[in-house]
């Protein structure tokens, strides 16, 4: 029987073979990293950027809720509510 041997290319690698070259053998624990979609940005980032970093602002005209605003990693975005007349929302915009 001939021995089988290994790819080299990550695309044909198996499940297992992917998950044996992220092992840390100082803790014993796989060694992956969590990402994660961030919809304001488009890109994939680390999870604890994502997570860690954000924090959310509400942002009241007198009693009324005008904006909210998110910053994420040092860059803040916003989102304008609208009102009409007889302070129903009528509108909430894309993060800008």
């Amino acid at each position: 029987m001939a021995p089988i041997k290994q790819s080299t290319s990550h695309i044909s690698d198996t499940e297992q073979v992917l998950l044996n070259k992220s092992r840390d053998d100082e803790f014993d624990v796989l060694a992956v990293e969590g990402l994660s979609y961030n919809p304001v940005s488009g890109n994939l980032e680390r999870v604890s950027d994502i997570q860690g970093n954000s924090s959310l602002e509400l942002v009241y005209t007198g009693s009324v809720l005008t904006s909210i605003k998110k910053a994420v990693g040092g860059v803040t975005y916003t989102k304008t509510l609208t009102y009409d007349g007889s302070g129903v929302l009528t509108d909430v915009s894309e993060w800008v």
